[in-house]
């Protein structure tokens, strides 16, 4: 091999040196009932931790589809896979005695990152934080949850403009420490499409954020130097490692394509992972121990730059203190006893992985073009096209299962007998009469007045975005944030001007 580390195209790593491996130790992705409840869970591991944690919120399914506990369609899920964060004053409780400028902080809500960029914004403000001192990281990836999580909320082209606006924001506002948005491929991945399409259909989505960004006037080397491609880390071993080489390499050209040559060189691609929580079983689950120090593996020899690894009792519900512990530790022991990722691209030059990567840039910068063709990622999940990839994926995946051809350890191979019971982690079986009574109380002492005028400003706003699509929101948005609007009326609002949508219906003759 003539490519060294840190030289185009970027096969061997982006840096000489590999990633900092101290980002790989200290990520928490986690949330639970109220925001009181919350805080207490970051509390235990911000303690636990060295220098700059990374303590990043999982939502509740009604946060995240921008409704307030009351409503009818909450009922059951407040709190329950995540934390309820109804107002400004949530977030303020959730953080109390962690300061905003010690963390690095941050969410997914995808589908409402146009409420959760100001709620962070205020809540610095709120705790005399200025944002240059807030390190926050927004996944603010709305294609996701169309293909995939299903917890999209606006039509798709609305969706897409929504996003922008707080990449636009981030960018003119709020400085460098913010990461606006970043492009996930895990759902996709864990939906059933194979490695190189996990690569090309992810590429493509970035693709698509990067030119929204520039119609917005956003360099394309300066956004690509805030964002990453969020990726599984599956099974195969080598073929996870080759999947981040050709991942990389691939990007490298199609920006060098796209954007020319200058931009390429000066924005390499950064890969994060998330393992692979779909190949967890909730049969055995201590064998999970293993299969996520494989998923780590990969990723650490393959040169990602983050790894937050689900904990080995996931199958069964949300982690326990100790499986969350040992997920970390995993990683530690990795590095520091094994001596895993010391050094960039220890498996380069491996003829098997070389011949993996150059085999997945091929297919990968194919399965691109198809969508290309199809006149970009927007069209391509409208019309249903991801989603039957998944789906037949999925359905190859079930019959190689079925019939022994693929054997999992613990569900049809091996020991499958009972094993010793977990103890599974038990949440707050009252944070939804709590958080009902906390969003109760907002709305008894807080002035009116204000709260009204910020939703009808929002509302002249939201409509001025319909004939203008690249008019933004975030500034009417903080303002109801401020005045201590929920996430509910404002969601509210938005859907009565931009309506709503579903995901595309999957024909049954897609998946034979």
């Amino acid at each position: 091999m003539t490519e060294r580390p840190g030289q185009f195209p970027f096969t061997r790593g982006d840096s000489p040196r590999g990633p900092d491996p101290e980002d790989w130790f200290s990520t928490y992705y986690s949330g639970a009932g109220t925001a009181t409840d919350t805080n207490k869970l970051f509390k235990e591991r911000f303690a636990r931790s060295d220098g700059r944690p990374s303590l990043l919120l999982a939502m509740d399914l009604p946060t995240q589809v921008g409704l307030d506990p009351d409503d009818d369609l909450a009922v059951g899920e407040v709190g329950r896979i995540g934390v309820a964060v109804s107002s400004l004053d949530d977030i303020l409780a959730l953080f109390d005695g962690i300061g905003l400028d010690s963390v690095t902080s941050g969410t997914v809500g995808n589908a409402i990152g146009v409420f959760t960029c100001p709620l962070f914004e205020r809540a610095g403000i709120d705790t005399g934080v200025a944002a240059r001192d807030m390190r926050i990281v927004l996944q603010n990836d709305p294609l996701k949850e169309y293909t995939g999580r299903g917890t999209q909320i606006f039509p798709i082209a609305t969706a897409l403009e929504l996003s922008t606006d707080v990449v636009e924001y981030v960018h003119r506002t709020l400085g460098s420490t913010w990461k606006p948005q970043y492009t996930c491929s895990t759902q996709m991945r864990w939906g059933g499409v194979s490695a190189s399409q996990e690569i090309g259909f992810g590429l493509a989505n970035m693709t698509t954020y990067v030119e929204a960004a520039a119609r917005r006037g956003i360099d394309p080397a300066a956004y690509l130097s805030r964002t990453d491609l969020h990726m599984s880390s599956d099974e195969d071993l080598l073929g996870e490692v080759a999947k981040f080489r050709a991942a990389r390499r691939a990007w490298a050209m199609l920006v060098e394509r796209r954007f020319g040559r200058a931009v390429a060189e000066a924005a390499p691609l950064k890969i994060t992972v998330f393992t692979a929580g779909n190949r967890l079983t909730a049969q055995r689950p201590l064998n999970n121990i293993v299969r996520t120090t494989t998923h780590v593996l990969a990723a650490m020899l393959g040169g990602v730059h983050e790894i937050l690894v689900p904990g080995y009792d996931e199958a069964l519900g949300l982690p326990t203190q100790e499986a969350t512990a040992l997920t970390n530790a995993t990683k530690e022991i990795l590095f520091h006893e094994a001596g895993i990722g010391r050094a960039a691209d220890q498996l380069g030059g491996s003829e098997e992985v070389e011949r993996l990567t150059d085999e997945l840039t091929e297919e990968a910068l194919e399965w691109f073009d198809v969508i290309a063709e199809k006149g970009g990622m927007v069209t391509a999940i409208s019309e249903g096209f991801i989603h039957a990839e998944m789906t037949a994926g999925t359905y190859r995946r079930q019959l190689e299962l079925e019939s022994g051809e693929r054997r999992i350890v613990g569900l049809n191979h091996g020991d499958t007998g009972e094993a010793t019971p977990l103890e599974i982690f038990e949440g707050n079986p009252n944070a939804e009469a709590e958080q009902l009574e906390r969003v109760g109380g907002l709305r008894a002492s807080r002035p009116e007045a204000p709260v009204g005028a910020a939703l009808l400003a929002l509302q002249a706003e939201a409509t001025k975005k319909v004939a203008d699509p690249s008019h933004n929101l975030v500034p009417a948005v903080g303002t109801c944030v401020e005045a201590r609007a929920t996430v509910g009326e404002i969601f509210t609002v938005l859907r009565e001007v931009f309506g709503t949508t579903a995901a595309p219906t999957v024909a049954a003759g897609s998946i034979a």
